[in-house]
């Protein structure tokens, strides 16, 4: 409907702006990127985050079973949107 206004006024820049507007706003993909030091739980969130095993992560040579530390939590995200809805995603 404004695009409509916009063309019946002639008005080829908010014509553009408009239409540049839309796109943006029905593209529904969100780039993140995840950065840090070597071995601090990068892949560990992203796998989190995805619900899927997406990145390897890699055990230590010095570390050869799989155990907790106790001086840390469980890598989680906690997403919230507009509508008041949340949840929270964390790996077991």
């Amino acid at each position: 409907l404004a695009v409509k206004g916009a063309t019946a006024y002639e008005r080829e820049d908010l014509v553009e702006r408009l239409t540049g507007a839309r796109h943006l706003l029905s593209d529904t993909s969100v780039t993140v990127y995840v950065v840090g030091e070597f071995k601090q739980g990068k892949s560990s969130l992203i796998n989190c985050l995805i619900t899927a095993p997406v990145c390897p992560v890699w055990r230590s040579v010095n570390a050869p079973g799989s155990r907790a530390n106790p001086y840390t939590t469980p890598a989680k995200a906690d997403t919230s949107w507009k509508t008041g809805d949340s949840q929270v995603l964390s790996s077991h």
